[in-house]
């Protein structure tokens, strides 16, 4: 499962990965990644949920560079991901976060509260 729905008024974007990615998919999760994200302002926040997520074959993430690119070329000050014990999935971003040179700044935390309460402290409003 994935979903990205765009919160503009609260600053942040949220993306939910669930399961290992396939190569067919990829493209529609990061065009709609993209689509939402060009409704954010700049300073807002990526919350990515990707506690259920496995790592993607290495084809795949190359694909994802690219919204995470497009993503900080919008704007994107912050992205907290919600690892729970997905630790491997997120060893994969950061990975890909790096080499995409996506200087946002990353935050890990448990759960998605944890999230919604860290983007509360690092979202300065609309810019």
């Amino acid at each position: 499962m994935y979903e990205a729905k765009a919160h503009p008024s609260d600053g942040y974007l949220l993306i939910r990965l669930e399961g290992m990615m396939q190569m067919d998919e990829a493209q529609g999760v990061v065009g709609m990644v993209i689509t939402e994200g060009r409704r954010m302002r700049p300073g807002f926040t990526i919350i990515n949920d990707i506690h259920r997520a496995r790592p993607a074959a290495p084809e795949v993430a190359e694909v994802v560079k690219t919204a995470q690119v497009a993503l900080y070329s919008m704007g994107a000050a912050h992205v907290i991901r919600v690892v729970g014990e997905a630790a491997s999935a997120n060893l994969q971003l950061q990975r890909t976060q790096r080499e995409a040179h996506a200087g946002y700044e990353m935050h890990t935390v448990r759960t998605l509260e944890e999230a919604f309460a860290l983007h509360r402290k690092l979202w300065r409003g609309p810019v």
